[in-house]
């Protein structure tokens, strides 16, 4: 008898110990602290006299006003506290930058700059006050801003991006927005399926732009750099001047190695009469001949986008799941309304959902309802099994309460905070004065703290979308500047693409497109 007593006694004491183990568990985690965020480092930068006067635009937080950096030229950046990390914003990507590291007078460590994003993180050593930008004897840089941060958790906007590697679906579209603009809700429904996805745009068009790209697919908890062919794309309107900026070769040329260096299966580009545009009108010949010359060693399929018939159509009004209920539509449109310098013109996505097939090397499509239909890739989703549905027990109806005015609760769930803050109008970037105290040059360093935005020398690009003309269209003046076309070059995060052999396994080690020639 007493042994049954203290058997159940143990029995009885696990069952308690069991209990209280994962509320023990959790007071544990409870009590762990979290990492703190960490703080940004106030900064001094000391520059040549010639570019000290304009110094301040890097510090401006504006991703339109840059510093030039002349060729042989050196910008140091000092802290009184020690840098865990520096944000380097490129107003154009640089070609040959270096970086040197101090402590005090103690030299850490010396390396290239990473010219393969636009918003690059720097980790720097640790204990490092001082940082130098060197640019080479014949090679300039042009860099729009500069900060850094100590010790701890980054802050959660704070662009971190990884390179791309291998892409199942490539759309490619003209400039940044046009991914919603023209195919509406294709990218959340491609996040929805599991798709491994990216955008490849033709042009930068200007780097405001570029950077409402970067921080729509930051804000969307997208962590893989997007594809900048960076074509030339400064004041064109007519389509024959653009076909000669962009240049039909070079172009080819970045686009094969794309899609190479990606492995990509599966195009989508804009039709040639997408809005009456002209760049979206040469967005599609340039693809078309790219994928063409590929002869299906990686693209196997080549979509336009429009309905027609026989076209692939899509859905974009049902909920999605991975979206907090939401829609492709709507989480397209709160990314397009993201972008500020598409928000004057009021632009909504398109409701479009087919996609003509232009070629194929796997055969005709039939079901009509997928752009993966006869590819076996290893991102397409696995088939949900429904369950079983279990019988519902029978309550006894209770009395219906009476019904209280209930204040509408604000968005809780991540994709509608994005949504709900996209929809939100951004404060705008403050006026610039209509003039400004003269400089005093001087050899004293210039302060974070003590430097007001400058206001003047800032080289403006094309700030707005113009309507561009298409071919058939009259030119809207006689005779444009003529200018030298520039090669396009792919800025996708690594090295260029012409020391990238056409086998696999160089896609995997981080890459970027370049091409030195341009067409005559």
């Amino acid at each position: 008898m007493n042994k049954k007593h203290t058997m159940l006694s143990l029995l009885l004491c696990g069952m308690i110990v069991l209990s209280l183990w994962p509320a023990s568990l959790r007071a544990l985690a409870e009590d762990v602290p979290s990492e703190p965020e960490a703080a940004k480092v106030s900064l001094t930068l000391t520059m040549p006299k010639k570019t000290e006067k304009v110094a301040g635009l890097l510090l401006d937080d504006r991703e339109d006003t840059y510093v030039e950096l002349p060729a042989g030229d050196t910008l140091t950046v000092a802290a009184n506290d020690p840098m865990h990390v520096l944000a380097l914003q490129w107003f154009s990507l640089p070609q040959k930058v270096t970086l040197t590291c101090y402590a005090g007078e103690t030299k850490l460590d010396t390396f290239a700059a990473d010219a393969s994003f636009y918003n690059a993180l720097v980790h720097v050593p640790q204990g490092t006050t001082t940082v130098t930008i060197q640019t080479e004897r014949s090679t300039r840089a042009e860099l729009a801003g500069i900060s850094a941060y100590g010790d701890g958790a980054l802050p959660a906007d704070l662009q971190q991006w990884e390179k791309p590697t291998q892409t199942d679906v490539l759309l490619i579209v003209p400039f940044g927005g046009d991914e919603y603009r023209y195919f509406g809700g294709l990218i959340p429904t491609l996040i929805q399926e599991g798709v491994s996805w990216n955008v490849a745009y033709m042009g930068d068009y200007t780097r405001q732009r570029v950077g409402e790209v970067l921080a729509a697919r930051w804000a969307m908890g997208l962590k893989t750099y997007p594809v900048f062919v960076s074509c030339d794309t400064t004041h064109s309107l007519e389509y024959q001047y653009l076909k000669k900026l962009w240049g039909a070769n070079a172009a080819n040329r970045t686009l094969l190695n794309t899609f190479s260096a990606l492995s990509v299966k599966v195009v989508v580009t804009c039709s040639a009469d997408e809005q009456g545009e002209a760049a979206a009108q040469l967005t599609n010949e340039l693809v078309a001949a790219a994928v063409k010359a590929d002869k299906g060693q990686n693209v196997q399929k080549l979509y336009a986008h429009g309905t027609a018939d026989g076209a692939t159509v899509l859905t974009y009004t049902d909920c999605l799941p991975s979206f907090d209920g939401l829609s492709s539509t709507e989480i397209a449109q709160a990314a397009l309304d993201s972008f500020g310098s598409l928000r004057i013109y009021h632009s909504t996505v398109s409701t479009d959902a087919g996609y003509r097939l232009i070629s194929s090397h796997v055969g005709e499509d039939e079901a009509k309802d997928s752009l993966l239909e006869h590819l076996q890739l290893a991102t397409n989703p696995l088939p949900t099994v429904s369950p079983t549905p279990t019988p519902t027990p029978t309550l006894t109806p209770t009395p219906t309460p009476e019904p209280t005015a209930t204040p509408s609760p604000a968005p809780s769930s991540r994709w509608r905070r994005f949504a709900a803050s996209a929809s939100t109008p951004s404060p705008a970037s403050p006026p610039r004065a209509a003039s400004r105290p003269p400089w005093r040059i001087s050899a004293r360093p210039l302060s974070a703290a003590a430097t007001s935005p400058i206001t003047t020398a800032t080289r403006s690009r094309r700030s707005s979308r113009w309507p561009m003309r298409r071919q058939d269209s009259a030119p809207t003046w006689s005779s444009p500047r003529r200018r030298t076309p520039s090669a396009c070059r792919a800025s996708t995060g690594a090295p260029s693409l012409s020391s990238i052999s056409a086998s696999k396994s160089a896609s995997t080690a981080g890459w970027r497109s370049s091409s030195a020639a341009s067409d005559s």
